[in-house]
């Protein structure tokens, strides 16, 4: 944090020129509403390069005049009602008092977010040169609030209208699953560009040259700069020449080619997780983070797959929750709008566990690089993401049985001690898998501080 403060305060860092040569002047300019509208009609062009061309100011400016848009977009649709009605002057009043408040706490959201997402940005160095970049995707991200808020302004204006289209449509069974569908579409819009945006972060930066750390004892971090090679550490004993040997570190069986990848995938996951020190002892560590990210972010959406299935799959098993013959979209749409949170909720969670874990990292003196220290926290995330995403569903699944049962319950004619203890087993399993989430998530972070830890004095 104090990296970040001082960045704020201080930003003299020169540009960085690129290798495909410098950027297009229109986008050196990049200004809202041209960026808002590129970031809505060509998202991989902006998303890929252009966040890395848009000045910090710009990136703020785009983000708080999308946010105060998508704000004032519904409090403008509801004039013409209060007009009709007469609103005194105590309600015009409270209807500011909570456009301005709304549309603060969503610009305070904003820059949360572009906290949270620094450390996803590769090819940087710093906190604050992440939180630049993030502020740029946010900014891209943010430009699809106005027009989903406009959307979604329009479908309730006219909900009457389309509820009836759908009943000619789709049929009395499908119009309300449909309907919620229609009003999730901008959630949805707004959480695949934020993941397009992640994946595409550093595509076509090209590959810098990296240092070699500080030239210090990779054992014990004795500095080194003035000890020949053919010498031991002072300190430690440990072979100078061993420190300064690239081929001593083997690369990371996720980033190699060739066998299968599956395999060479939960290798790297599970050594990362289980033996951190063990494993950044032995592999490179001074990468960039790109490749571990988007891993990371693969998982995560493997697992909010798989656990959107479990979850239809179990719901539609129960007869009780399909005997009315219309539940079955229901069950869906509610699945749909359930993986998207799950995974929105891990993305978050587990961000923030790499922002605490790099700041424990610098506490400790680490001066890695930040993206050096994201992709060691990327491949211990992996599996413990996957455990979290499946363990919320789980927990929801016997949470909303327990429910059921107890409200068929209240209604039979009798009660017997059977359905008591089905019921206290089923918020004991749910109980069991919100155990798992913290455990997970515990887990996950003392293995990349201890990660971290390892390579504290890595040089290759």
């Amino acid at each position: 944090m104090a990296e970040l403060t001082r960045g704020l305060l201080d930003d003299v860092r020169p540009p960085v020129i690129r290798p495909g040569g410098p950027a297009p002047r229109w986008r050196e300019g990049l200004r809202w509403p041209t960026s808002a509208f590129y970031a809505l009609v060509r998202p991989v062009g902006f998303f890929s390069s252009a966040v890395r061309e848009m000045s910090f100011a710009a990136s703020v400016a785009g983000a708080v005049a999308n946010v105060v848009l998508a704000v004032a977009i519904p409090f403008v649709a509801a004039l013409p009602d209060a007009s009709m009605h007469r609103v005194g002057g105590i309600e015009i009043l409270m209807a500011v008092t909570m456009f301005v408040v709304v549309a603060v706490l969503g610009v305070a959201g904003a820059f949360l977010w572009a906290l949270v997402l620094a450390p996803a940005m590769s090819g940087v160095d710093s906190l604050w040169s992440a939180f630049k970049r993030a502020m740029s995707v946010v900014s891209g991200v943010s430009s699809v609030h106005p027009v989903a808020s406009l959307a979604i302004v329009l479908l309730a204006a006219n909900g009457e209208g389309v509820n009836q289209w759908l009943r000619r449509t789709v049929g009395m069974k499908w119009d309300e699953p449909v309907m919620v569908l229609l009003f999730m579409l901008p959630v949805l819009w707004a959480f695949a560009w934020l993941l397009l945006a992640l994946f595409l972060d550093g595509r076509g930066g090209g590959r810098e040259d990296r240092s070699r750390g500080e030239c210090r004892c990779e054992r014990c971090g004795y500095d080194l700069k003035v000890i020949p090679d053919e010498q031991v550490c002072p300190e430690c004993g440990h072979p100078v020449a061993l420190s300064f040997d690239p081929g001593c570190r083997e690369q990371v069986p996720a980033e190699r080619r060739g066998g299968l990848a599956p395999a060479r995938f939960v290798e790297t996951w599970w050594g990362a997780l289980w033996m951190p020190r063990r494993f950044w002892g032995r592999h490179q560590v001074r990468r960039d983070s790109r490749r571990g990210r988007n891993l990371f972010l693969g998982m995560m959406l493997l697992a909010g797959i798989l656990s959107w299935a479990l979850f239809v799959a179990c719901m539609m098993a129960v007869p009780e929750m399909t005997d009315d013959g219309e539940a079955y979209g229901q069950i869906l749409v509610t699945g749909l709008g359930l993986l998207v949170a799950m995974c929105g909720a891990a993305l978050m969670g587990n961000q923030l566990i790499l922002l605490v874990a790099q700041a424990v990292s610098r506490s400790r003196g680490n001066t890695m690089r930040s993206d050096e220290l994201a992709r060691i926290g990327y491949y211990a995330l992996g599996l413990p993401t996957a455990v979290q995403i499946v363990s919320a569903h789980l927990a929801i699944v016997f949470l909303v049985l327990a429910v059921r049962l107890m409200v068929s319950r209240m209604f039979a004619s009798g009660s017997g001690s059977g359905h008591e203890t089905v019921m206290a087993v089923l918020y004991g399993a749910a109980l069991v898998f919100a155990l798992a989430i913290v455990a997970a998530a515990l887990w996950s972070l003392v293995s990349v501080v201890r990660g971290q830890e390892a390579c504290r004095y890595a040089n290759y």
